[in-house]
């Protein structure tokens, strides 16, 4: 019987974690661009850069204090760091569908990945963009 992570190996699989972190990104850039009907505001405090100057791009979410583990693995908290370090031009797409080409696109050293250093087995990681 072969390990999880050699499983993931031999199919060229991802974790379920980097499955989820890439189905919540794809999500936050839904919610926020307007593609659901979803209200942005009801979920998340977003940083106002015409008012506020801050390092990354303009759609970075502020992250709440959870005091409890379950609030800080539900959707709207666990992958804000992610959403956060990704880059401007990243979040920026104009179509859901250039959006995930453009995570594709983002090599598994980058800060989303960073975000699950922790998290993740040493596991084959796809992700790295043939043109590069």
């Amino acid at each position: 019987m072969l390990h999880y992570c050699e499983r993931l190996n031999k199919l060229e699989a991802e974790t379920l974690e980097m499955r989820r972190l890439k189905l919540d990104l794809v999500m936050y850039y839904n919610i926020l661009h307007g593609f659901v009907d979803i209200d942005a505001g009801s979920l998340f405090d977003t940083i106002n850069s015409n008012v506020i100057r801050s390092r990354g791009h303009p759609l970075r979410i502020i992250k709440q204090h959870c005091n409890v583990n379950c609030r800080s693995s539900s959707f709207v908290c666990r992958n804000i760091n992610a959403w956060n370090s990704l880059p401007e031009h990243v979040v920026n797409c104009e179509t859901t569908a250039t959006f995930c080409r453009a995570m594709l696109c983002i090599s598994a050293a980058y800060a989303v990945m960073r975000c699950l250093s922790d998290r993740l087995c040493v596991c084959h990681v796809r992700g790295s963009c043939q043109n590069e």
